[in-house]
């Protein structure tokens, strides 16, 4: 799981997130297709949508990096982000259950995989 506003990524599973299916299509393209007018619609879950992708084709399991973050806009805007709305939980379950229908299974793999700058750190936290 990547939160897009701290993502990198190789620009081929943007092409892929991008590819327009083509007509009678109705393999990955499709499926990616849907996916994306569902982010459109409900502004939400761009970030689950590209995970799933990026763990669709790579068939491996994501990479805890730890770093430091700071949202500056959040702080400039003085809001909590969409992340402190009612309901958010919901509704990214939502995009989860929706996505894996769309994709005919769940691709993301649970995993302890870990990285980050261990010059001050003996053990992992």
């Amino acid at each position: 799981m990547v939160l897009t506003k701290a993502a990198f990524l190789h620009r081929d599973y943007m092409t892929a997130y991008w590819k327009q299916p083509a007509d009678g299509d109705g393999g990955a393209a499709a499926a990616l297709a849907d996916i994306r007018a569902y982010v459109d619609a409900h502004r939400n879950c761009e970030d689950l949508a590209m995970s799933m992708l990026v763990a669709n084709v790579s068939k491996a399991p994501p990479v805890w990096v730890a770093a430091q973050y700071r949202d500056f806009g959040q702080w400039l805007i003085g809001t909590g982000g969409i992340s402190s709305g009612a309901g958010h939980a919901g509704a990214r379950n939502e995009c989860l259950t929706h996505f894996a229908k769309v994709m005919g299974h769940m691709p993301l793999i649970a995993t302890n995989a870990k990285s980050g700058d261990a010059r001050n750190s003996w053990w992992w936290n």
